[in-house]
């Protein structure tokens, strides 16, 4: 499962940081790829993994689902 988000607060190596680090925490991710340069987090998930990112988590970081496969 991947799901990619947009994340337009992100506009540094350290936001970088923060958002790969708070989601490789939710449940079932296995690999998060995070760029200030595109403003998106791709992540991917184990098939246990539903593709989905709670609305507190999306809040955080004013995210928007662009793409879910």
């Amino acid at each position: 499962m991947q799901a990619t988000l947009k994340v337009p607060r992100i506009h540094c190596s350290g936001c970088v940081n923060t958002v790969t680090t708070a989601v490789k925490k939710l449940p079932g991710v296995t690999s998060v790829e995070a760029s200030d340069a595109t403003k998106e987090v791709r992540i991917t998930g184990r098939d246990s993994w539903n593709g989905s990112v709670s609305n507190r988590d999306r809040a955080v970081f004013r995210a928007k689902i662009i793409r879910a496969v």
